[in-house]
């Protein structure tokens, strides 16, 4: 297994619900939506865990661990593979994560990222019928150029379903929308 992480984690929560197999979508069009999973708490640097999964067997799902979060708190998102297959992804997204938060923009979603880690970018697999947590602070050393404030956000996981497909990721899934207050 490859992998990769900016800090320590430990074995996250189950996923809900998210991109059926058939009908994954490519990067940037159209969504799928999850649903809350467990909680994982941060720790002030951006962490990031493998470990067995519920997941939905023939999706790809992203949930996060809470319906809204209070301005400031750290955000937990669960990746659960439920494909026959692993899939891989690339870190070095939202506060160096496998996952970019975006904030809802009128209706249009912006990409709030930032990584500093100054170092090549690392493909992280996630083997079929497990999942991976990441958590997002918005206080890291990472997100400092970023400003996460009150407003309606979701997670996007983009992925591939091979480890050298020349770093594109033309597959997505997305949380549902959650609130920042």
């Amino acid at each position: 297994m490859i992998m990769a992480g900016c800090g320590a984690g430990t074995p996250g929560g189950p996923a809900a619900s998210a991109t059926p197999a058939g009908s994954a979508t490519p990067a940037g069009s159209g969504t799928a939506t999850g649903s809350v999973g467990s909680a994982s708490a941060g720790s002030g640097s951006p962490s990031a865990s493998p470990g067995a999964t519920h997941a939905i067997r023939g999706r790809v799902t992203v949930s996060t661990s809470a319906p809204s979060y209070r301005v400031g708190d750290p955000i937990t998102a669960r990746v659960a593979n439920g494909l026959d297959h692993a899939i891989f992804t690339d870190d070095f997204k939202t506060d160096c994560s496998i996952v970019t938060l975006q904030r809802r923009d009128g209706t249009q979603w912006t990409d709030l990222t930032g990584c500093a880690l100054g170092r090549p970018t690392m493909t992280v697999e996630i083997a079929p019928g497990q999942g991976y947590t990441a958590t997002i602070d918005p206080h890291s050393f990472h997100m400092r150029q970023s400003s996460i404030g009150s407003g309606t956000y979701r997670i996007m996981f983009t992925y591939r379903a091979g480890p050298d497909d020349g770093g594109a990721e033309p597959l997505r899934a997305d949380s549902a929308p959650f609130v920042i207050a």
